[in-house]
């Protein structure tokens, strides 16, 4: 038991020095793009360019930052780890006017899912989905501005433990469940039709009977065709 507890503190500050590591590189990268700003204004072109009244479609790549979570089973603690995993995505967004968007994505991916129960460690691949429906605030009207966003959608991990399943799930796989998220980005209009976007974005989620919200956070990065 106190090896146990030792590794699950072990594993959580891991996880706090990653999203440090994330969060302090993030920002340095923002800092840094404000800077070649202010050294390289756009030319006059730039000022007749508009985003309004636009559709988009996009695909993009995140990495997130696993975490874990505590619940009670028929009186027993469980630990549920998720590891550290990427996602891949696609969506479609509509440019209300040069500061504010709607968008909405699909994404999927896999990671690995531990879960502790008592002295028993169960240990599977699981795949991973979702949805995210996002309001997104442009600070500038330019090309180039940085973005904050948020907006709900859901998350699920659908994992198969042979069987296992019923000793400890009672036949039941991880379902569908509501997710919320925040993130602030940088996007860069490079031509009047294609644009990138790089984003740090938290996703928070109560996968099925967790007692406790998930976290999973990280960078994520877009290229998409404006039209």
């Amino acid at each position: 038991m106190m090896n146990n507890a030792l590794t699950i503190g072990r594993r959580r500050e891991k996880n706090k020095a990653v999203k440090q590591f994330y969060v302090i590189n993030f920002i340095g990268m923002f800092f840094l793009t404000q800077w070649l700003l202010i050294l390289a204004p756009f030319p006059v072109e730039a000022q007749m360019w508009t985003r309004a009244g636009r559709w988009e479609i996009f695909l993009f790549g995140q990495e997130m930052a696993g975490d874990e979570a505590r619940e009670t089973i028929r009186g027993v603690n469980v630990n549920t780890i998720v590891d550290d995993f990427a996602v891949f995505g696609l969506g479609v967004g509509y440019n209300i006017d040069d500061y504010f968007g709607i968008k909405l994505d699909l994404f999927g991916g896999t990671t690995d899912l531990e879960i502790e129960r008592g002295l028993v460690t169960y240990k599977e691949d699981t795949d991973v989905s979702g949805m995210d429906l996002n309001f997104d605030v442009n600070f500038f009207k330019g090309p180039f501005t940085p973005f904050v966003t948020g907006g709900i959608g859901f998350i699920s991990f659908y994992e198969d433990f042979d069987d296992d399943d019923t000793y400890y799930y009672d036949g039941y796989d991880y379902s569908t469940s509501f997710s919320y998220n925040a993130g602030v980005g940088l996007r860069w209009e490079v031509t009047d039709h294609f644009f990138l976007k790089t984003l740090y974005r938290s996703i928070w989620s109560e996968l099925e009977d967790t007692d406790e919200t998930f976290q999973f956070d990280g960078f994520s990065m877009f290229a998409g065709y404006l039209f």
